[in-house]
C-alpha cells in the first residue's frame, strides 16, 4: 500500500482522493490529463504519434471496436504513456494509475495483496482490476476491457512505453496486445469499477457506441433477416384483414 497513486483527470479532486486514503492507499496523487480534443491530428501523423489508420478512424468512424473512437482516447493513451515513462525517468519501482471514475469495490485483503505482489514482482508484471479473458484459436490471445486502475513494475512500464507509437488502437487493446506478445505478464482480479457518471464516458474519453454492440457479424445478418421476415409476415397479415 506504499506505492504512489496517480488518478488521471484534467482537475485535482479531493472526493477522489479521499476515495483511495479510506481504501488504504497512502501516497495519493493527481496527474494532469492530456486533452486529446485539443491535439491536431495532422500533427500527430506527421510527429509519428498517430498512424495513419487512426487518422482514417477519427475522420471517418473506426470499423473495428480496436479502432479509436475519438480524440478522446488519443488524450487517455498519451496520459498513460507519460505515466509510464515518468516510473522509467524517476527510477519508480511501482506504480499505480487510475482513471478518474475508478471506484474500489472494497479495501484490499491479504489475499489480494499476496495475488498482487506476485504479479508485478515478475519480470515484466502488470495487475490491472479487470476480468481477463484467453481468445483466439489456439487461446493465445489476451483480451481485458478498461484500464481505469492498475499497477505495474518499472520494467513492464519502460516496455509499454518504448512499444506506445504509433498509436493505433485503444491503450486496453494495445496493452492486451503486448500482453499477448509475452511483452508483459498481465493478470487480472476484479478490484474495482468504473463509476460512470458521464453517461458511459468519461470525463477524458467521449460516448462510444460501438464499444456497446456486438462484434459478430452473423447477430447483424441475422437481425436483418428477422427485420424482413417480420415485415413480410406483418404485410400479409394487413393483406388479409383488408
Amino acid at each position: 500500500m506504499d506505492i504512489p497513486l496517480y488518478y488521471i483527470a484534467f482537475r485535482r479532486n479531493s472526493i477522489v482522493e479521499e476515495h483511495y486514503r479510506k481504501h488504504g492507499f497512502k501516497y495519493v496523487y493527481h496527474f494532469p490529463a492530456v486533452n486529446g480534443r485539443k491535439l491536431s491530428i495532422k500533427k500527430m501523423i506527421d510527429d509519428g504519434i498517430l498512424s495513419i489508420r487512426s487518422q482514417d478512424d477519427l475522420k471517418y468512424g473506426r470499423s473495428e471496436h480496436s479502432g479509436l473512437p475519438s480524440l478522446g482516447a488519443v488524450g487517455c493513451t498519451l496520459s498513460h504513456f507519460e505515466l509510464w515513462t515518468m516510473c522509467v525517468n524517476r527510477n519508480m519501482p511501482y506504480i499505480i494509475i487510475a482513471e478518474e471514475d475508478n471506484r474500489m469495490k472494497r479495501k484490499l485483503t491479504s489475499d489480494d495483496l499476496t495475488f498482487i505482489h506476485e504479479t508485478i514482482t515478475q519480470m515484466y508484471g502488470v495487475f490491472i482490476s479487470s476480468r481477463i479473458s484467453i481468445t483466439g484459436k489456439n487461446k493465445t490471445k489476451v483480451r481485458f476491457f478498461g484500464t481505469h486502475f492498475y499497477i505495474a513494475n518499472q520494467n513492464a512500464c519502460r516496455r509499454l512505453a518504448e512499444n506506445t507509437f504509433p498509436i493505433s488502437v485503444q491503450t486496453d487493446w494495445y496493452m492486451s496486445d503486448l500482453a499477448t506478445r509475452n511483452y508483459i505478464q498481465l493478470r487480472g482480479r476484479v478490484l474495482s469499477d468504473q463509476k460512470h457518471d458521464y453517461f458511459w464516458q468519461t470525463s477524458i474519453q467521449d460516448l462510444c457506441i460501438t464499444c456497446w454492440l456486438p462484434r459478430n457479424k452473423w447477430f447483424y445478418i441475422i437481425f436483418i433477416l428477422w427485420l424482413i421476415i417480420m415485415f413480410i409476415s406483418l404485410h400479409k397479415r394487413q393483406k388479409y384483414i383488408n
